[in-house]
């Protein structure tokens, strides 16, 4: 076994150690994508969003200030576009829709939106279309069990798919033989290949008792559930809990109807407790299962911000930025998860006297503003809130929007390839070493390392492992599994070498690659700083 993975260890890392002296182009770089042809001049991109059916930017028109859904560069709903199977038009405010795509229980890509329509001057109603056919209405029957069987729906907030081609719809429910039972609830709903559902499902409601003790009190269901779904339909979701008709009230985040954390009980950060908001759209989940949350813990005078993953504290506001002693987090931005690990936020944060916002793919910044896209034109601002920022579930590319001196504000992609930073990096004074890889792994195609921020002038090695060793060394951790070590090599006067090579043929697919840089640096602990730890997987 070792002399396989020693093999292909040294396949992968042949054409790479023949490159070791180039220096080629730094990393990805945003691409400006999709401003399609729609009802009237495109203003602005008000939100973007990647599904497996594509990617879904919300725009706003000058066309009567009309709003248009467009999908992979093309308008598919509008502000006045007529819906025949409701008998009423889209009216302003459209919702971003979801899209499930090929391959699932359906077979073919199906898209599922809320959209509002005027039935009185100043009333709105909304409804459920799926493809365009309306699905579900106001004044419908919910059809659900654990549910009274005149239940109807009063208004509805979300819909949205789950992994398996079924769809969680959120919103008001009024049953008519006993008042209010449900006020709010979410229901999972099976789809056919018309679009119409069927066999629907209580998932969590205001009324219901938890394993705690604790009633549910008030949902967030006009919050759209971005990656609160995992693939199994698990849902992720803020609400209030009560006991019994009086206060206190407190806040909580559910999986379906199980409490992962709740006001009032300890946090990671010791001595401190949760405060949990109500707030949908700073929850996140990944097709697994694994969890990501924005949210606040008391402290001694008010409330602090953190992010945290599966319940552990990722980043916490006054604390550095990971892996970047010497920095101070400002403010911390939505997490979005994908399947293969990486998690996308934003941030703003001090650095010395110097403030920076920047989007984040795990403890490494993406993007950051007054960066220069590919197109040549400066990016000043990045988009915030779950509309601002999206990543695939494959967690190899990422949507923004960015904000053009030139153009307002636009759509851009990344493309980061099947690359995850685990972290464990061992910095030297204000920084750590960085660990950066792009390319798509396919083979054949080009691909690029890079080790930034390491000690100007100074040896360096890579390290590459076939599995996790993750084992004390030099002050830090040893991550890889050492099967291959590569070097000494010489850092630039920047502190930085990259390497681009062809990734080759017949390393097979999924096949896992530990990858870390260690420089020679004798402000480190024992004399060494160390990048974060790149887990690299083929496709």
């Amino acid at each position: 076994m070792t002399s396989v993975r020693l093999t292909l260890a040294l396949c992968v890392l042949a054409p790479f150690a023949a490159a070791m002296l180039d220096d080629g182009p730094v990393g990805a770089e945003p691409v400006l994508v999709g401003v399609p042809g729609a009802p009237g001049q495109v203003e602005a991109v008000t939100g973007v969003k990647l599904t497996p059916g594509g990617l879904h930017q919300l725009l706003l028109s000058s066309a009567g200030s009309n709003q248009v859904l467009a999908i992979n560069g093309m308008p598919t709903q509008w502000s006045g576009q007529p819906i025949p199977s409701g008998g009423f038009t889209i009216y302003a405010g459209l919702f971003g829709g979801d899209q499930n795509g090929a391959g699932t229980v359906n077979a073919a890509a199906q898209l599922c939106t809320v959209v509002p329509y005027a039935v009185a001057s100043n009333q709105v109603q909304t409804a459920v279309l799926v493809d365009n056919v309306l699905q579900l209405d106001f004044d419908d029957l919910v059809a659900a069990t654990g549910l009274p069987a005149d239940a109807r729906w009063r208004g509805i907030g979300s819909a949205e798919f789950d992994g398996q081609g079924r769809v969680i719809v959120g919103g008001h429910i009024e049953d008519f033989t006993v008042n209010l039972i449900f006020e709010m609830a979410y229901v999972r709903y099976d789809v056919a290949p018309d679009g119409s559902f069927s066999n629907g499902e209580l998932i969590v409601g205001s009324g219901q008792t938890l394993a705690n003790g604790w009633d549910v009190d008030l949902l967030s269901t006009s919050q759209p559930l971005r990656h609160a779904l995992s693939d199994a339909g698990d849902l992720l979701v803020y609400t209030s809990l009560r006991t019994g008709d009086l206060p206190p009230f407190r806040h909580a985040l559910l999986r379906n109807q199980e409490v992962l954390m709740m006001t009032g009980e300890p946090s990671p950060v010791p001595g401190r407790n949760w405060i949990v908001w109500p707030v949908l759209d700073y929850v996140n989940q990944d097709g697994a299962g694994n969890w990501a949350a924005l949210t606040r813990i008391d402290a001694p005078v008010a409330s602090d911000r953190v992010l945290v993953r599966n319940g552990e504290l990722y980043a916490r506001k006054g604390d550095p930025l990971p892996g970047r002693p010497g920095t101070e987090l400002i403010t911390l931005g939505v997490p979005q998860l994908a399947d293969n690990g990486n998690m996308l936020w934003s941030a703003s944060f001090l650095d010395g006297a110097l403030e920076r916002e920047a989007l984040l793919l795990n403890d490494q910044i993406l993007v950051e503003t007054n960066v220069t896209t590919a197109d040549g034109v400066r990016v000043i601002g990045i988009g915030a809130g779950s509309d601002g920022y999206d990543i695939s579930a494959d967690g190899t590319s990422v949507v923004f929007q960015g904000l053009t001196l030139e153009d307002g504000w636009r759509a851009y992609l990344v493309e980061v390839g099947p690359w995850v930073s685990l972290g464990q990096s061992l910095p030297a004074g204000a920084l750590a070493p960085k660990f950066v890889g792009t390319g798509t792994l396919e083979p054949g195609s080009n691909a690029r390392v890079e080790l930034r921020d390491g000690l100007p002038l100074a040896n360096a090695w890579m390290v590459l492992g076939l599995s996790e060793l993750n084992a004390a060394f030099k002050g830090g951790v040893m991550c890889p599994a050492v099967d291959v070590l590569l070097g000494p090599f010489s850092l630039d006067a920047s502190g930085e070498f990259g390497a681009n090579f062809n990734f080759p043929a017949g390393v097979p697919s999924g096949t896992e690659l530990f990858l870390q840089g260690w420089v020679s640096d004798p402000s480190g602990p024992l004399g060494f700083s160390a990048s974060n730890c790149m887990l690299a997987t083929t496709p």
